[in-house]
């Protein structure tokens, strides 16, 4: 990234604001990598104090997208200082859901989703990022309705020889450990 070399200043002049030019200068001087695990794909900043307002550089530090989604998920320790109302959101799943639902239908803005296509653009996570992210979904089941969904894609798809070969594998692999008690 080249915004990584320009200064505070050259930043102010050509027109960033205020929490871009400390999230620039927060990567810099982190040096580009995650302060937890020392990767340099998909990297975060992060408030310590969960306040998003609070751009003080003490406030903020570099983490990559792992590393980011443990900071938010709290541990016995942090439950305790929480409010009651902050632990009920983590782990009530009808209050999740209810959060959740607020932002089900709201539509981003044509700015909005360019700028997100293009802080994707040429991401390529490492071997180890991937299997950070595997990790996190292990255990994790999917709903009826993302399945449904999901078939529902496939549907009509032409796969290649190759891939079907694969595929049979793959089932073939899975059945064979099912069957062994």
């Amino acid at each position: 990234m080249t915004i990584l070399f320009l200064t505070e200043a050259d930043l102010k002049r050509a027109g960033f604001s205020e929490r871009s030019i400390r999230r620039a200068i927060t990567l810099k001087r982190d040096k580009g990598m995650c302060k937890d695990c020392k990767t340099k794909q998909s990297l975060h900043v992060h408030h310590n104090d969960r306040d998003s307002d609070n751009n003080r550089l003490r406030n903020l530090v570099t983490l990559c997208v792992v590393c980011h989604g443990k900071r938010h998920t709290p541990d016995e320790e942090t439950k305790k200082r929480m409010k009651a109302s902050q632990i009920l959101r983590f782990s009530d799943p009808a209050e999740r859901s209810r959060l959740s639902e607020r932002q089900k239908g709201r539509k981003h803005s044509a700015e909005t989703k360019r700028k997100m296509s293009l802080s994707r653009k040429g991401w390529n996570p490492s071997t180890e990022t991937r299997k950070k992210m595997g990790l996190s979904q292990k255990g994790r089941k999917h709903t009826q309705e993302s399945r449904r969904k999901m078939s529902d894609a496939g549907k009509g798809r032409v796969l290649s020889d190759e891939h079907k070969a694969r595929i049979g594998v793959a089932l073939t692999d899975s059945w064979k450990r099912k069957k062994k008690p």
